[in-house]
């Protein structure tokens, strides 16, 4: 993957829902393979809920970031917490006295540096006796916040977390729909065909979109085959909070190894539904 397509400008972008579908994507992929891209988008994410806290986010950043995040419950809780945990730095303790007069109290933070900077630079050594009982407060709060940890924009689960897979099988007339449920310990989420012959060789393109098809909930461009202890599959990962209930559509197309991103011919359909926690 292209070094500029990971940078924290890309991945701001991203947050922010300004990358195409096809951009969104691949870095998508590129964060459920990779754990420390993983975290820098979630560093990312926290320091654009801690900017709205603190008014430094204007004009369409504004607007795009509130259209993102305060649509839902979760996205307003996580503003909330962004908000107090500002408020908590802001009213640190003063620093106590040194004994060197030329020692001088640590400068305020700036304005849109990060959080986690933030909190990072006030904890260095030598860290006053004073702070550790703020500090405890402090590591509280961040805990609260990253139990469970997930992005709330689309991205893995996080670090660890479970992973489901789905085999899937042509629709037959008259069959009976595959039924899948996500448990709360999922992260992600694989679909997965098993191949044979000379499918084991081609390249695929896919979209899992609802049922009614009014909504995509993610893509995948030009994945290749891997070998399983079921053979050759296509294995399809995407983040389990995409997955509500419902009924869903998995539309595949596929081509041949050495042919063009043009030639891509419909390869097969699959139905499934994602069970409700009760049922």
């Amino acid at each position: 993957m292209d070094e500029s397509a990971t940078s924290d400008k890309h991945l701001v972008r991203y947050l922010l829902g300004e990358l195409a579908e096809d951009e969104a994507g691949e870095l998508e992929q590129a964060v459920l393979a990779d754990g420390e891209l993983f975290e820098r988008l979630c560093m990312a994410e926290d320091d654009l809920a801690d900017a709205y806290a603190r008014g430094e986010l204007a004009g369409r950043e504004r607007e795009r970031f509130e259209g993102r995040f305060l649509a839902s419950a979760e996205g307003r809780d996580r503003i909330a917490m962004a908000r107090a945990l500002a408020a908590a730095v802001d009213r640190r303790p003063a620093p106590e006295p040194v004994p060197d007069p030329a020692s001088a109290p640590a400068p305020a933070p700036t304005p849109g540096e990060g959080l986690w900077r933030r909190l990072a630079d006030w904890l260095a050594p030598p860290v006053p006796a004073a702070r550790w009982a703020w500090a405890a407060v402090l590591v509280l709060a961040v805990g609260l916040t990253w139990v469970g940890r997930d992005l709330w924009l689309p991205g893995p689960g996080p670090a660890g977390a479970g992973k489901a897979t789905f085999v899937l099988a042509a629709a037959v007339r008259g069959g009976e729909l595959p039924r899948f449920a996500v448990g709360p310990d999922v992260g992600v989420v694989e679909l997965r065909v098993d191949l044979a012959g000379d499918d084991r060789d081609l390249v695929f393109r896919a979209r899992l979109e609802t049922i009614a098809g009014d909504r995509e909930i993610h893509r995948w461009a030009d994945v290749r085959p891997r070998d399983s202890d079921r053979g050759r599959v296509l294995s399809l990962e995407l983040p389990a909070r995409r997955l509500a209930a419902g009924r869903y559509l998995l539309l595949v197309d596929s081509r041949g190894p050495d042919s063009g991103a043009g030639d891509y011919l419909e390869y097969e359909v699959f139905e499934l539904a994602i069970l409700a926690e009760s049922d």
